[in-house]
């Protein structure tokens, strides 16, 4: 499969992995994934409760209508942060040390080996980046060898400064 790149592609792979996991797709699993699917940042618990009760999603970027959720329009934190953990545990989204947001996992479909994510410290834009499993093996390598350690979760998060932004 190719890495997803386009929020649809994005959505499709989520409902995919989840109905061959037996999860019965939910309007409010569906309007989470619909809110990480077309953010450029990463985004809290609190954060995608807040986009999906104000209806903040950018349509611009996700055509049509912002995602729907229940019939009252409301989502309850809780259920948003079993939603990201069920999320997590099936691999399609990545929790950044940073603060503790989501990320969409763009590469989940690919079997990327290190999951490298690019952030900018002053816009907040956040990419992964695939990368070659023969640059990241020597890594992966050192550290199960020279440290006694076994990596289970390969996330690189690297900070710094975009290309927009340094042109301001």
């Amino acid at each position: 499969m190719k890495c997803t790149s386009s929020p649809q592609r994005y959505l499709d792979e989520c409902l995919s992995v989840m109905k061959a996991d037996g999860a019965r797709i939910t309007r409010t699993r569906k309007a989470v994934i619909e809110c990480l699917a077309v953010t450029e940042h990463p985004l809290t618990p609190q954060a995608i409760v807040q986009l999906l009760s104000k209806n903040q999603i950018d349509n611009t970027k996700n055509p049509g209508n912002a995602p729907e959720v229940e019939e009252n329009n409301s989502i309850d934190l809780a259920s948003v942060y079993r939603i990201l953990k069920y999320m997590s545990s099936l691999g399609l989204v990545h929790q950044l040390g940073s603060d503790g947001g989501f990320f969409p996992c763009t590469h989940a479909s690919c079997n990327s080996g290190v999951h490298l994510l690019t952030r900018c410290e002053q816009c907040e834009n956040t990419k992964e980046i695939h990368m070659p499993k023969d640059i990241t093996a020597g890594l992966i390598w050192y550290i199960e060898n020279e440290t006694d350690f076994l990596p289970e979760s390969h996330i690189l998060e690297i900070s710094g400064t975009c290309n927009n932004c340094r042109s301001i």
